[in-house]
């Protein structure tokens, strides 16, 4: 469509991540993928995805939290 569009993504309280990001690793944990399944989704819809290294350090910051609960 040749439009443009920003998504503004707050920081979680708990942590110096971007919601947006901690949320697409979560979603990736209970649906069964990882980080190069995100990355290959973020590619189709033409978006930047995240490192491995980025992607495994916010899952072990949502593992420590499912700990807590």
């Amino acid at each position: 469509c040749g439009k443009n569009y920003e998504i503004k993504s707050p920081r979680m309280r708990h942590s110096k991540r971007f919601e947006i990001n901690f949320r697409a690793v979560w979603a990736q944990m209970v649906t069964g993928g990882g980080s190069a399944k995100l990355s290959e989704q973020c590619a189709t819809m033409g978006i930047p995805g995240m490192t491995s290294g980025t992607f495994s350090a916010i899952e072990e910051e949502i593992g420590e939290l499912w700990k807590q609960v």
